[in-house]
């Protein structure tokens, strides 16, 4: 006796084996559309930073208030949220010495992050 035709169990495993198929394929696209997303924002990240770390006017931010003893400045640069703390601030006459630390995050869980940190010098106008 010869067979012809599939029978329906093989129809459905084929079916099945298919539907995962395209369910991998799918879920793998998606996933790399993210890490790109992700690498788009962590390139950005550094520059970002070392912007805000300097520079008042790019985050919009009162130049008062960029060099005042313990301050936190947050918001969004590029795109990106933006937290920049001064801390340990000294002075010595006309000069005033700091810690500023710059956090940089582009994901809502807080994995992608980067944080830079520098002594910097503020003179008096």
């Amino acid at each position: 006796m010869s067979r012809h035709a599939f029978t329906f169990v093989e129809v459905l495993a084929i079916l099945l084996v298919l539907a995962m198929g395209f369910t991998a394929a799918v879920m793998l696209a998606r996933y790399g559309q993210k890490l790109t997303q992700e690498s788009i924002a962590a390139s950005l990240a550094l520059p970002t930073a070392r912007s805000v770390l300097i520079d008042a006017k790019q985050a919009g931010a009162a130049v008062s208030d960029w060099t005042a003893a313990a301050s936190t400045w947050s918001g969004y640069v590029n795109g990106l949220f933006v937290r920049r703390t001064i801390s340990d601030q000294q002075t010595t006459g006309a000069v005033t010495f700091a810690n500023v630390t710059v956090e940089v995050f582009w994901s809502g869980d807080g994995d992608g992050a980067l944080t830079i940190s520098e002594r910097m010098v503020f003179h008096a106008p």
